[in-house]
C-alpha cells in the first residue's frame, strides 16, 4: 500500500496567464468607482488560451459568496473521482466490496486531519461511488439514478430518496439546491474538500492568502470559519476566474471531469446568469456560457462568455471568463458584466498583435 497513489495532485496546474496592462487600464477606470469599487472583480481573456491574459480588482480579498462556492464542492467531487480511480487501479485486491475499505485504510491518516485543528473526517465512498470489474481494471464513477436535465428542473428545491450523487451533484449547481449541496459536501467531508481545493491551487491559509473554502454545508453543519479567519463560504476573485480557466482549457481534474463539470454549470436547471440575461438584453448574447450564481444579502456571479462581435468590419470572437463577487444590487451587477463587455472589446480593438479572428464554434 506504500506506493498506493494519494488522495490529491502533488502539485496545482500552471494556470498560464500573464497580467495584461491594457486590460488592467480598462478595469481600473470604472472598478474604483461606486458601485463597483468593493466588489471582487476578475477578467480572463481566453480567446487565445493556453496563452491567457489576466486582470483584476480587489481580486485577492475574500469574500463571502453563499451558493457560488459551490462550484468547490463539485470540483472536489471530481478530483476525488480521478484520485480513487488511480488508486483502485494499483490495489491488489480482488473484491469490489473491499475496494472502497482499502482505499479509506491507505488514506485516512492523510485526509482525515488534512486541516490541522479542525474535526477529523473522511470521505464516504461508498455513498459517492458506484464500482464493478476486476482486479487492476475496476469502473469507479458517481452513483447515478439517470434523471435528466428536465426531471432535475422539476425536482427543485427538495431532495426526494434514491437519488445517485451526480444527481445531487446537477442539483447542487443547476438548481442550486441547499438540501443537495448539504448531502454532497458531508458525503465529501470537509478534510478531502478544503484539501482538495489547496492542493488544487484554489486556496492558500497562508498569509494574505485565501480563496475556495467551504466550511458550511448549506443545511446548518458548521466547519468553522475558513483557515485563518475569513467567511465559512467564501471565495477570492482571482481564485474563481481561475478555476473558470482551468476547466474552459479542460485541465480542471482531466479533460473528461472539464467536460463534465461544464455541462453542470450550463444553465440547465431553474437558475441563470446575471451576466448573460444583461448581454443579451443589450444584444451582445453569447452563443456559449456557462457559471454559477450566489445570492444572500449580495450578489455574486462567475461565467464564461463566448460571444461574436464585429470589430473593424471583420467578426470576431470574444471568449473570456468573467467574475463579479460582493454587489450590492442586480443593477451593480449587470453594469459590472457590460463594463467588462466593453472593455474586452475595447482591448481587442486596440490590440497590436496577434488576431482573434473568428474562432471554431465552441466543443464540450
Amino acid at each position: 500500500m506504500a506506493d498506493l497513489p494519494g488522495p490529491f495532485p502533488a502539485k496545482p496546474p500552471n494556470l498560464g496567464w500573464v497580467p495584461s496592462d491594457s486590460l488592467q487600464d480598462y478595469v481600473k477606470q470604472f472598478a474604483a468607482k461606486p458601485p463597483f469599487s468593493q466588489m471582487g472583480i476578475a477578467l480572463v481573456d481566453l480567446s487565445r488560451a493556453p496563452r491567457m491574459s489576466y486582470a483584476g480588482w480587489n481580486d485577492t480579498r475574500q469574500i463571502y459568496v453563499a451558493s457560488l462556492a459551490k462550484i468547490g464542492a463539485m470540483f472536489a467531487a471530481f478530483q476525488l473521482r480521478q484520485c480513487v480511480r488511480a488508486a483502485a487501479k494499483q490495489l491488489p485486491v480482488a473484491d469490489a466490496a473491499k475496494v472502497f475499505d482499502a482505499i479509506t485504510a491507505a488514506w485516512t491518516p492523510a485526509v482525515s486531519s488534512r486541516t490541522k485543528g479542525r474535526p477529523a473526517d473522511f470521505p464516504r465512498l461508498e455513498n459517492i461511488f458506484s464500482i464493478s470489474g476486476s482486479q487492476g481494471d475496476w469502473t469507479i464513477d458517481f452513483t447515478d439514478a439517470q434523471k435528466n436535465w428536465q426531471e432535475i428542473t422539476k425536482i427543485g428545491d427538495s431532495l426526494p430518496s434514491g437519488l445517485g450523487f451526480r444527481d445531487r451533484m446537477k442539483l447542487m449547481i443547476a438548481n442550486s439546491n441547499n438540501h443537495a449541496a448539504a448531502s454532497c459536501i458531508d458525503d465529501i467531508g470537509f478534510q478531502y474538500l478544503n484539501g482538495a481545493l489547496a492542493a488544487a491551487g484554489l486556496f492558500s491559509a497562508g498569509s494574505g492568502g485565501g480563496g475556495l473554502w467551504i466550511a458550511l454545508d448549506y443545511g446548518g453543519h458548521w466547519w468553522g470559519k475558513a483557515a485563518g479567519g475569513g467567511w465559512a463560504q467564501g471565495a477570492t476573485a482571482s481564485t474563481v476566474a481561475g478555476l473558470l480557466a482551468l476547466l474552459e482549457t479542460k485541465r480542471l481534474v482531466d479533460a473528461e471531469a472539464s467536460k463534465e463539470m461544464r455541462n453542470m454549470m450550463s444553465f440547465k436547471g431553474h437558475y441563470g446568469s446575471w451576466f448573460v440575461g444583461q448581454l443579451t438584453k443589450a444584444g451582445r448574447g453569447p452563443s456559449h456560457a456557462y457559471g454559477k450564481i450566489g445570492l444572500d444579502g449580495t450578489l455574486d456571479d462567475c461565467v464564461v462568455i463566448e460571444r461574436s462581435v464585429r470589430i473593424e468590419e471583420r467578426m470576431k470572437t470574444l471568449r473570456y471568463a468573467a467574475v463579479g463577487l460582493g454587489a450590492s444590487s442586480q443593477a451593480a451587477i449587470e453594469a459590472l458584466i457590460m463594463k467588462l463587455d466593453d472593455s474586452m472589446v475595447e482591448d481587442e480593438r486596440m490590440a497590436k498583435f496577434g488576431s482573434k479572428y473568428q474562432l471554431p464554434q465552441h466543443k464540450q
